[in-house]
């Protein structure tokens, strides 16, 4: 019996000591949710106050916070970069003290650090509105408030009133005056010396002075290794210091890493040199087509840019090299989006061959395609005749060049995309992480990886570059003027389309399409197409000469 005993002890604690012993609950219904609140709107209330409303409710005391609200634009004029005072429940009040915007001008309002009620942060990506500031005269105004005042002394004086008139210019004197006689910045006393960094490295510190009569400027540095002679084709990017939102004065000051840029070199003609770009670009232009179909542009400033893969880029091909500095001296203006449907029939009124279906996207939004790069250039030369013919501006509509097509691609950036070098998948129809800007890179641009439904898809559909430009990457390969060439060697360092006389047999296209592989689309990337070629992935975007 007790071996019997024994034997069913040891059976019971086999049978509850095989398995462990688990347990669970649930909780009643509840609400969860990862929805960032986002800017929905700004209203400008007056010369230093601005209205803003968002998507939910906010948490407090964040949501009025000053230094969680930025103000930036030309039409900011004098105001600070963030409100005085933040009141309201939703919509807000900002409030400045000191300072006015300027009339007529784009203003804009960015919110960082609030958060919903759930605590989910604002959207990054929908954290911004823009409206048009009221305030003084803006600067491009000056001509007209000039024309004013001289009809106003040209009526003084036939009325006998001199002393009317010498008012009138006392106040044009004050008042427009100053506006009147707007200049670039500019940069000088440009020394630099090398040391050490305190540690175990070495350094050089840069000094500049800076005259900024249009506001604070960003500054971009380059190196000459031979004196200048080399036309100062060396980026310098390992940077810190006075480099972003520079304000006018002297002994500006920037640390440059040289060794994480020039490793192991013995430099013994180095010159340096800082350029400033001013925070004042021309405002976008739409031109009224017929029918009153909008055509909108964007102006890109001048500036120097690195043309062509780097080297080591991943998936990259010969005939994107040799990499090189390229300096366009004069701004331009380039289309927001490829030319639409509506567009092409505004001005054409009918299809030069096969016309758009819907089996590649057929819409007034959808962009232009089985376009060849001679009917876009029939398509300017009607624009351009539309332009004179309703006094719209100067006739000098056209096609970008390659240098400034991928000038406008980048926008600031030298990664393989213009938001990132996205190297977290294959550059094929896979998606992954942007690299730089927020998301991926699916969030950026129509390619095979989400080629649904198939074709062409409307303009505007994924986020911006930096100038906000759309569909750079993916949807349709774009014509620029240029010929085709196999790589750079030989070609401009001004910007200029690389034209061959005669001209050549092919022509170039850019920006990959609706259905191509990721790396198609970088910024790099380049095609040769006959200009009779009518496909359905190629359109294109006009570009504007100021």
């Amino acid at each position: 019996m007790k071996r019997l005993g024994f034997f069913f002890a040891a059976m019971l604690c086999a049978v509850f000591g095989a398995h462990g012993l688990t347990g669970s609950g649930d909780s009643a219904v509840g609400v969860l949710e990862t929805i960032s609140p986002t800017v929905t709107g700004i209203t400008v209330l007056s010369e230093a106050s601005i209205e803003i409303s968002f998507s939910e409710a906010l948490l407090t005391p964040d949501d009025t916070a000053p230094e969680n609200y930025s103000v930036s634009g030309v039409g900011a004029g004098t105001l600070a970069m963030s409100p005085d005072l933040v009141t309201g429940a939703g919509p807000y009040t900002l409030t400045w003290f000191t300072g006015e915007m300027l009339g007529g001008k784009t203003v804009t309002i960015t919110v960082d650090g609030v958060q919903d009620m759930m605590g989910n942060p604002i959207n990054p990506a929908q954290n911004s509105a823009s409206d048009t500031g009221i305030g003084v005269l803006p600067v491009r105004m000056w001509p007209v408030a000039a024309l004013l005042l001289g009809i106003g002394a040209i009526v003084l004086l036939r009325r006998h009133r001199p002393a009317g008139v010498l008012l009138l210019l006392v106040a044009a004197l004050l008042f427009v005056g100053p506006a009147a006689f707007a200049q670039g910045p500019e940069v000088t006393n440009v020394t630099f010396t090398q040391g050490t960094d305190g540690a175990d490295g070495t350094q050089v510190d840069i000094y500049y002075d800076l005259v900024a009569p249009n506001g604070p400027c960003d500054i971009t540095v380059w190196l000459s290794k031979d004196g200048g002679a080399d036309g100062y084709i060396h980026p310098v990017t390992s940077i810190t210091g006075d480099i972003a939102d520079v304000v006018a004065g002297t002994g500006k000051h920037i640390v440059w890493d040289i060794r994480a840029d020039y490793p192991e070199e013995d430099i013994s003609q180095a010159r340096i040199r800082v350029t400033a770009v001013d925070e004042a670009p021309e405002p976008p232009i739409t031109i009224l087509l017929p029918g009153d179909v909008p055509l909108e542009l964007v102006y890109l400033p001048a500036d120097t840019f690195l043309m062509g893969q780097y080297p080591g880029e991943q998936d990259s091909s010969s005939d994107e090299e040799p990499q090189h500095s390229v300096t366009l001296s004069q701004g331009f203006y380039m289309g927001k989006y490829e030319v639409t449907q509506a567009q092409w029939l505004a001005v054409m009124g009918s299809w030069p061959g096969t016309a758009p279906s819907s089996t590649y996207g057929l819409g007034d939004t959808y962009p232009a395609y089985y376009v060849s790069w001679d009917d876009a250039q029939n398509f300017i030369t009607a624009l351009n005749t539309h332009i004179t013919n309703t006094s719209q501006g100067p006739a000098t509509v056209r096609l970008p060049s390659e240098a400034e097509w991928e000038y406008a691609y980048r926008a600031g950036t030298t990664t393989r995309f213009y938001f990132g070098d996205s190297l977290g998948c294959a550059a094929d129809c896979t998606d992954c992480a942007a690299g730089v800007l927020p998301g991926n890179r699916s969030d950026y641009m129509w390619y095979c990886g989400n080629n649904s439904p198939n074709g062409s898809k409307p303009v505007g559909g994924k986020l911006p570059n930096a100038f906000g430009l759309y569909d750079m990457s993916g949807n349709l390969l774009e014509w620029c003027e240029d010929d085709w060439h196999w790589d750079y060697t030989g070609a401009p360092v001004n910007g200029s389309a690389w034209v061959d006389a005669p001209r050549g047999s092919f022509r170039v296209v850019r920006g990959g399409y609706w259905d191509s592989y990721a790396y198609r689309c970088r910024a790099a990337n380049r095609y040769g197409y006959s200009p009779g070629d009518r496909y359905n992935l190629n359109g294109f975007r006009v570009a504007r000469t100021p």
